[in-house]
């Protein structure tokens, strides 16, 4: 628990900021913060700080949005906090997530002769031997960096972008500033706890870590081109090693229209139907396919190029997909298509890794409801965004935490739809979501990804039976230090071994078939060709083997009756 006295000593050392940041506070109305901050250092500073308000503007301002206003005033960083934690559904109260997404990034251009030096210290060479121009004026600037355009000796056009100088001391002072802050105000107002600042925090500066190094975002690029690579929907620009650092990052500069310009354009001009439709799939590819995704796909970071094609811009906040997760999300998409509840608790629950939580009756119970509000809707009334919003509202009531990469991935989802509607106001992404199933299902049954789990799962087992030597030794050993002594005797030992072999063996069998039948069940629902008769030909043919397997199960289990009732017979 920090004390006042810790507080004071960080505070002196940083003390022209702590003075800005309450000014902001008393600015905006949040003078009891204010005072309990100010009330530290009282003694280190003889006058008041006064914020000048402007009530007639502030008059009709909601607490909310008189929060985010101090946010950005309070500058880029914690604008940048502010901006990632507008995805933490599970966490902050909704009407204080509408005034997140509504921040702006506003941050003024850093001096062209400050950009060149930068290049220069880190590519060890003047501009003149590496361009053959440059543009002085950026094209774009934000709190982390800004981008200007250029042209190679070799003669490719190329935007470079250059990391703000200083960018990480300022960083870093405001986020031991947040820490102290957030320690002090979850000590001093307990209602303040519930927020779990400093665990948000915590992410905020992991994330920003990586966004930081833009050799991260060099990364990123690569990764993302790779998974992209047979999609001729979507275009990844080229970047160059050569002329990139941490600091500085040379990527293909690529010229088309922002979406958010297409929004505003004429219907003849673009299909903008066809576009909310590719980049809804898209955006679905990258989540349930690839399991790494565009973190902040707003309109602004979207240009379409010629005959509709994608390239998204700024790789440096992306998310990545667990395996495990991305099989869960996989089934708890195909649940909600299908409007299976069951399918979608389980799902929900493990993602939320809720399964020891203690009251999960609970949580079943208004996650039933939940369904039960929304999946009874017809498809044309079902919208994703609200759906998905309620959702994380009922797990953040039993106080239960998503994974950061969780709730970007519901972000990107929400902001999917957003775009869908902008460009087509008859946009509906579950509509999308169930064309793009068997998609999903193909994925699933790929030879190659079958393949692979099956190594890892090869792996994991070959662990053990590698480690069971040395496990049974221990055991051992710790039998003969206790002296522990075992004398029993088994009576019809090669019996028991005979029924656990079968029981075993139609254990096996019986989950073997399970598992073919709803395969067989998953791919006729997502009438996957080839067909035949209309029916998909490979689900039908799971049918046959299955039902084949299931005749020979139970004639098997027939004769084993009548044997056994023969031998209990003779035995009388």
């Amino acid at each position: 628990m920090i004390g006042l006295q810790a507080l004071r000593r960080r505070i002196n050392s940083q003390a022209r900021r702590y003075r800005e940041i309450i000014g902001i506070l008393v600015k905006y109305g949040f003078s009891e913060i204010a005072a309990s901050i100010g009330s530290a250092f009282r003694q280190r500073f003889k006058y008041k700080v006064f914020g000048k308000t402007d009530r007639k503007r502030l008059k009709h301002v909601s607490r909310w949005g008189k929060v985010r206003l101090a946010i950005e005033e309070l500058g880029p960083t914690f604008v940048k906090f502010g901006q990632l934690m507008s995805s933490r559904r599970d966490v902050l109260p909704e009407d204080l997530i509408e005034e997140l997404e509504r921040l702006q990034d506003k941050v003024p251009p850093f001096p062209a002769k400050q950009a060149v030096e930068i290049i220069r210290k880190e590519l060890g060479r003047p501009l003149k031997k590496i361009f053959s121009s440059f543009e002085k004026k950026p094209i774009a600037a934000a709190s982390i960096a800004q981008v200007h355009r250029a042209v190679l000796l070799t003669g490719e056009r190329v935007a470079v972008k250059i990391r703000r100088p200083e960018i990480v001391d300022t960083i870093r002072a405001d986020l031991d500033i947040m820490y102290t802050l957030a320690t002090f105000l979850e000590n001093r107002f307990h209602r303040m706890r519930v927020f779990r600042l400093r665990e948000l925090i915590n992410e905020f500066e992991n994330q920003l870590n990586r966004e930081l190094n833009l050799s991260h975002e060099l990364i990123n690029i690569e990764k993302f081109r790779n998974a992209f690579s047979g999609n001729s929907k979507v275009y990844v620009p080229s970047v160059y090693r050569e002329y990139s650092t941490e600091k500085v990052l040379t990527m293909e500069y690529v010229r088309g229209k922002k979406i958010s310009k297409i929004v505003d354009a004429s219907e003849e001009e673009y299909d903008k139907r066809l576009i909310a439709t590719t980049a809804a799939e898209i955006i679905l590819e990258q989540i349930f396919i690839h399991g790494f995704f565009h973190a902040d796909p707003h309109p602004g970071n979207i240009t379409i190029l010629d005959n509709n094609v994608f390239c998204f811009l700024d790789f440096g906040l992306m998310g990545s997909i667990l395996p495990d997760q991305q099989d869960l999300l996989n089934t708890m998409m195909l649940g909600m298509v299908n409007k299976d509840s069951t399918v979608i608790t389980r799902a929900v629950l493990r993602l939320a890794r809720a399964e020891s939580f203690s009251n999960r009756e609970g949580l079943e119970s208004a996650i039933y409801k939940y369904m039960d509000q929304y999946l009874e809707l017809p498809l044309e009334e079902l919208e994703i965004n609200k759906a998905l919003r309620d959702l994380i509202n009922i797990i953040a009531e039993f106080e239960i935490k998503l994974p950061l990469n969780l709730t970007l991935m519901v972000k990107s989802l929400i902001i999917m739809e957003a775009i869908g509607k902008q460009l087509d106001p008859e946009f509906k992404t579950i509509k999308i979501l169930k064309s793009f199933a068997p998609r999903i299902i193909r994925w699933k049954l790929n030879g190659d990804r079958i393949a692979r789990k099956l190594y890892h799962a090869g792996l994991e087992y070959g662990e053990i039976f590698r480690e069971l030597p040395l496990d049974i030794r221990d055991v051992f050993k710790i039998v003969k230090n206790q002296e522990l002594k075992f004398n029993f005797e088994l009576a019809g030992m090669e019996s028991l071994r005979e029924i656990l072999d079968k029981t075993g063996f139609r254990l096996v069998f019986g989950l073997v078939l399970s598992a073919l039948l709803v395969s067989s069940s998953l791919i006729v629902q997502a009438n996957i060709e080839p067909k035949w008769q209309g029916i998909p030909l490979i689900g039908l043919i799971g049918f046959l083997v299955g039902g084949v397997m299931g005749i020979s199960f139970l004639v098997s289990g027939f004769i084993g009756m009548l044997r056994w009732r023969g031998r209990k017979e003779k035995k009388e």
